[in-house]
């Protein structure tokens, strides 16, 4: 029996679908990631039907890809080996509200905004917010942050328990609705973030907390990119209880301008809010207004209206349509600012080729001539763990320095000291002519 008639079988020939339409919607995601059909896309209802379907898959080795509603930007719902697209969109039913634990219990295919709109009747509401309507399944398992991740954190933060299914078709439940314990292996953390790779969750229990108050948002303009962010490292350090900020520069205020309708000024910017009592929203911010000011802010305007303040937001979340709209036909490639910025390292651009000539015309005597750049030495050249490997023979030869008489400093950095020979015996002994003349340095080389 084949893997679609055995899943045919098991959960109904409704749950299992091949037609071209149900295939390219499960290919292919947000960013520029390449597209690729799945052989079959598969409707599971149930923790029991998922456990089937992966157990099928297991049996046969067939590779299976969880689905929530395919607004990810990591590109892992995409299954580049074909298989299975197990679609969890049906797992969608809120199990447990518990207004007195201040928790929740959702199946994996419950959608941010169903939980939101559940939660709201009792008071509550669930903190992450990445902007997209996204199912909690697949917030968890990509680790989704938002917004408010500068004063709730991202779904790491948020989720207590899981309920997840291994490659192998075996049911685990992982964690507790204890918000404080620490028995046994961290599990949940572990699944969290993992991208569907090693299992595919199918309930979480989650944090939730009261409605504030009040929320007031804060829309300050600055002169430049580095006051603005300064600003917003000085409202972090100071202790302001900000639930959200966000920066825009001039390009991203004007794509969102276009896209969205509005006028802000185009120039970088902070979107603050701060939430809870009249009197603790009103001190954050001012604290917020006198840092902005100490760094130059040329405009702050307030949106204290639940309307004016849900389009300043809805802006912010719209900026990916935005680029994508000022950029028609191309696709957003998302990635850590801090990776991609950083430069090549320089001893790589060094190796396996000379350095061209340099002209040194500030050295006395040079005249301007041209004096061609020492080649690269190959026992300088970097290599990996080169230092480990530079301790190591250090230590060596100061074992046995002090195996012939020599005792080590008293230093913690003895790799900066020379060997240090006993005052009573200031000669080398014999069988220490490895210590003989050296001396011993930081960067390894002997002098």
């Amino acid at each position: 029996m084949d893997v679609a008639a055995a899943l045919t079988a098991a959960l109904g020939a409704e749950a299992v679908r091949d037609g071209d339409s149900e295939r390219d919607l499960h290919g292919v995601d947000l960013t520029f990631h390449e597209p690729r059909r799945p052989d079959l896309v598969v409707y599971p209802a149930t923790t029991d039907q998922v456990a089937q379907v992966l157990a099928i898959a297991n049996e046969r080795r067939v590779p299976v890809t969880p689905f929530g509603v395919g607004t990810s930007l990591e590109g892992h719902v995409i299954p580049v080996h074909g298989g299975i697209s197990l679609d969890l969109s049906r797992l969608d039913r809120i199990l447990e509200i518990s207004p007195g634990n201040l928790t929740a219990t959702v199946q994996a295919g419950v959608t941010r905004m169903a939980l939101e709109h559940a939660t709201a009747q009792h008071g509550l509401f669930f903190p992450v917010d990445p902007g997209a309507d996204a199912t909690l399944g697949g917030m968890a398992a990509t680790n989704a942050a938002g917004t408010t991740t500068v004063r709730y954190g991202k779904m790491r933060a948020n989720t207590l328990a899981l309920e997840a299914v291994l490659p192998n078709g075996r049911t685990i439940r992982t964690g507790s609705k204890a918000a404080k314990t620490s028995a046994g292996y961290d599990l949940t953390s572990l699944l969290i973030g993992s991208e569907g790779t090693l299992a595919a969750i199918t309930e979480l229990t989650v944090r939730l907390h009261a409605i504030p108050e009040q929320a007031v948002a804060l829309r300050i303009s600055f002169p430049d990119i580095e006051s603005a962010c300064r600003t917003a490292a000085g409202i972090v350090a100071a202790g302001a209880g900000v639930t959200r900020i966000e920066f825009l520069d001039a390009w991203y205020v004007a794509a969102v301008n276009a896209y969205s309708g509005t006028s802000f000024p185009e120039g970088p910017c902070l979107f603050v809010e701060a939430a809870g009592s009249e009197d603790l929203v009103l001190g954050d911010l001012e604290l917020v207004q006198a840092i902005a000011a100490d760094e130059g802010a040329t405009e702050a305007v307030h949106e204290r209206d639940p309307t004016a303040r849900a389009k300043l937001w809805k802006a912010r979340h719209d900026v990916t349509h935005a680029i994508a709209a000022r950029f028609p036909g191309r696709k957003e490639r998302a990635t850590d600012g801090g990776r991609a910025a950083r430069p090549r390292c320089r001893h790589r651009r060094a190796r396996g080729r000379r350095q061209p000539p340099r002209r040194r015309p500030d050295r006395p005597g040079a005249g301007g001539a041209l004096r061609r750049a020492r080649a690269p030495d190959r026992r300088r050249r970097a290599r990996p763990g080169r230092h480990l490997h530079r301790r190591a023979r250090d230590r060596a030869r100061q074992d046995r320095c002090a195996g012939a008489g020599a005792r080590r400093p008293d230093s913690a950095d003895a790799g900066d000291q020379a060997c240090v020979r006993p005052e009573r015996d200031p000669q080398p002994r014999e069988g220490a002519a490895g210590c003989r003349g050296r001396r011993l340095v930081g960067s390894g080389r002997s002098g």
